[in-house]
Order: C-alpha cells, then sequence, then structure tokens
C-alpha cells in the first residue's frame, strides 16, 4: 500500500530554494574563477578593484523580493540582506510605478521601510 506524499511547509521550500540558489552560485563562481577545482596556473587573478561602497555588504548576499509592507517578512525568513521590487510599467502607461504611492512615493517609502528593517532595498 503507497503512503500518500507528505506536504512541505513552504518555509521548508523556501529554505531548500535558497540553499540551491546558494549551492548554483558558489558552481558557478568556482567556474569561473577555477578556484574551487584546482584552478591552472594561467588564471589570472586581479590586482585591485575598487573599494566598495561605504554601506555595501562585504559578504555574499541573498535577497528575496516583496512589495512594499512585506521587509519585516522577508526579514522573518532568514538571514537575508536584500529587499528587492520589480518596477514595473512604464512612462506614459496608466499603472506604471510611479503611480503606486501618491506623488511617486513608492521608492522612497519602500527604502525606508527595507533600510528600518535592516534590509538593503534592491530595483530593478
Amino acid at each position: 500500500m503507497q503512503t500518500p506524499p507528505t506536504s512541505i511547509s513552504s518555509r521548508t521550500r523556501l529554505g531548500l530554494a535558497l540553499l540551491a540558489v546558494v549551492l548554483a552560485l558558489g558552481a558557478a563562481v568556482a567556474q569561473l574563477t577555477g578556484v574551487a577545482f584546482g584552478a591552472p596556473a594561467t588564471v589570472r587573478r586581479v590586482a585591485s578593484m575598487p573599494p566598495l561602497p561605504r554601506s555595501f555588504p562585504a559578504t555574499l548576499q541573498l535577497g528575496m523580493s516583496g512589495g512594499l509592507g512585506t521587509a519585516d517578512d522577508v526579514r522573518s525568513v532568514g538571514p537575508l540582506g536584500f529587499h528587492y521590487q520589480y518596477l514595473a510599467g512604464g512612462v506614459g502607461r496608466d499603472n506604471h510605478w510611479t503611480t503606486w504611492r501618491p506623488n511617486g512615493a513608492f521608492v522612497t517609502d519602500y527604502a525606508r521601510e527595507s533600510a528600518a528593517s535592516g534590509l538593503t532595498p534592491v530595483f530593478t
């Protein structure tokens, strides 16, 4: 007799998805740099890079997409550093992002909310 499949909680699914992203990013970085699997002697290393912006994290950060009012929820998921919002629409359309809040304040409100929750806002 077969046992019915067990359901996986959304939090567990999110955790597995984040793990998959981290593993994929690690594999991509290793492949691009040759660091993980015995780099050939001809790999060129960058002598120096410009400094990071003062508030930019020094480690790899992951984030999650969420609308205005979701920063605390994103922060509660785990140690995420970024809060993403796609600025959809376009100038000349009826429902583009500048109409989402009075006086086009969506970006400002989103950035303030993200920063108050300890997240860096990212707009694409």
